[in-house]
């Protein structure tokens, strides 16, 4: 698979579990806003279509955000699980999920760095090398009003804390943990098989 970086254009799209009324395999997204929930919050939500000529492609910094904010945002856990493919199609194969450590090194080997929950990213300026956090405005996470620069990644974090823009600054996703184990049953979930008893 080829490079991935925060320009890259991604197809998103949900695997249907049989959450929507689609024999689709893949519900994909054809545009997103903003609207308010049944409790007066702003929220990020998807219009989906199940033809994959329909899909709309995203760039990837997007699609981050778009992960997590359908996940925070939106009550529905069918919305949690939103992936990606370079080439929209059912049988595309998936980018891998979120950012690892392996996404888009710049031109002097550093990658993003998840600094007290901030997506902190590489970049350069007029100065130089630097390290940068996006703030966005207060109801939007796709429109980005002004980042915060720091030499290190660790200053640019600690700038943005300092500032009181932490609520607005971009986040890194951070994954689902696994579910504990059933208090009431003494095996794993992941070992969804039953212990024998002897009769």
């Amino acid at each position: 698979m080829s490079s991935i970086s925060a320009q890259t254009h991604i197809f998103a799209f949900f695997h249907n579990n049989g959450g929507w009324s689609t024999g689709a395999s893949r519900v994909w997204i054809t545009a997103i806003g903003n609207r308010r929930d049944n409790r007066g919050n702003l929220v990020l939500f998807p219009t989906l279509d199940d033809d994959p000529a329909a899909a709309k492609a995203f760039t990837y910094e997007t699609f981050v955000l778009m992960r997590r904010r359908f996940s925070e945002e939106i009550l529905s856990s069918q919305y949690h699980d939103l992936r990606g493919v370079l080439t929209p199609g059912d049988t595309a194969e998936e980018i891998d999920k979120g950012v690892s450590s392996q996404s888009a090194p710049d031109r002097n080997n550093r990658i993003i760095q998840s600094i007290k929950g901030l997506m902190v990213r590489p970049g350069y300026d007029a100065r130089g090398a630097g390290w940068y956090v996006k703030i966005f405005g207060p109801d939007s996470a796709v429109l980005q009003v002004q980042s915060i620069r720091g030499d290190t990644a660790e200053e640019a974090a600690q700038m943005v804390f300092d500032r009181g823009l932490s609520h607005l600054a971009e986040k890194f996703p951070v994954p689902k943990p696994e579910p504990a184990a059933d208090k009431d049953r003494p095996w794993s979930k992941k070992d969804d098989t039953v212990p024998r008893t002897c009769s």
